[in-house]
């Protein structure tokens, strides 16, 4: 009697290193306190196509299913999006929302990776700035519409 070989499962490399990251972000402690739930669905209409991670109003990260980055990209790419939740970047609101504009949402990631560089978690994903501008997201928001985003 013959058997048929098992089928052996591909390994999601990609998983894996969402996986890690996620525990590389999580074990700094400020950013474990925050709750948030997490989306990698490949049907997901909310998962970026360019960069790893969205988050949206209602608490939940939506992470690019299939994208492949080291851990420790993965790390700060999370702990980004997180720290938007920490921030009340996103905050929740019953029925329409008002979203923000392009300036508004500059200004929110610079306030974050000015966070970042001095709250390390992983690495930076891609070559971003040494340092940011001063100022907190409504005076960097109000300085862009007048002068043009940097």
């Amino acid at each position: 009697m013959s058997r048929s070989p098992e089928k052996k499962k591909k390994r999601d490399l990609a998983g894996e290193a969402f996986a890690e990251g996620m525990r590389l972000m999580r074990a700094n402690p400020a950013l474990a306190a925050v709750e948030f739930d997490v989306c990698r669905r490949e049907e997901c209409r909310f998962a970026p196509r360019d960069g790893l991670v969205v988050v949206d109003s209602d608490g939940d990260l939506h992470a690019h299913p299939d994208r492949l980055a080291e851990p420790a990209a993965w790390a700060w790419a999370l702990a980004h999006a997180v720290l938007h939740l920490g921030f009340g970047h996103v905050p929740a609101v019953k029925g329409e929302r008002t979203q923000p504009d392009r300036f508004d949402l500059a200004a929110r990631c610079v306030v974050v990776n000015r966070f970042l560089l001095g709250f390390r978690v992983g690495r930076t994903p891609e070559q971003l700035p040494a340092a940011y501008p001063d100022g907190d997201e409504e005076q960097l928001a109000a300085r862009w519409r007048r002068d043009g985003i940097p």
